[in-house]
């Protein structure tokens, strides 16, 4: 008797009718998702996509700055050392042409004046030394610090959030 009650009930039920109320019940919530899917991309994705192109073209830029810096560097330590090693070629000169004209000095005086020439040069050649270590101490000590400043404030750019910097960026 209850199975012969619950047939008459589903035999009521129009199924078709049931199954395009369904349907039409799934476009509609596909079609609001789809809205909503416009909706975010408008609001959300593409403003945050502009700003992390220009987080990542500033990042770029932050990037062919330290490079163009640590060439400059390289290249100023580059012109130090061809400096000292063409210092040093003259040096090495006029000591040889003193040391040729010694044969020229019979007198006392005049090899007197040879010394005071030659710790003239020396005198020259180890003032110019100790001005180019001076010159590379101050370029391997205060350009990469210099760069190490330049980077933290970059740092600590990005961590405002003035930027908008995520976490991962």
């Amino acid at each position: 008797q209850n199975l012969q009650s619950q047939k008459r009930y589903l035999d009521r039920v129009d199924i078709p009718a049931a199954c395009e109320e369904v349907r039409r019940d799934l476009d509609q919530r596909l079609r609001r998702h789809t809205n909503r899917k416009g909706e975010v991309q408008v609001e959300w994705y593409v403003p945050r996509y502009g700003t992390v192109s220009k987080h990542k073209d500033k990042f770029e830029r932050h990037l062919i700055s330290v490079a163009h810096k640590c060439q400059d560097q390289d290249d100023a330590v580059e012109k130090v050392l061809k400096e000292v090693e063409e210092v040093e070629e003259k040096f090495k000169q006029d000591l040889e042409s003193l040391q040729d004209r010694l044969g020229e000095a019979e007198t006392l005086p005049v090899l007197t004046s040879f010394e005071r020439q030659a710790s003239d040069l020396l005198s020259g050649f180890k003032d110019f030394c100790k001005s180019a270590v001076k010159t590379l101490l101050e370029l391997s000590s205060k350009a990469p610090q210099a760069l190490q400043k330049d980077n933290q404030a970059f740092l600590m750019m990005c961590k405002k959030g003035e930027e908008q910097y995520s976490e991962p960026e």
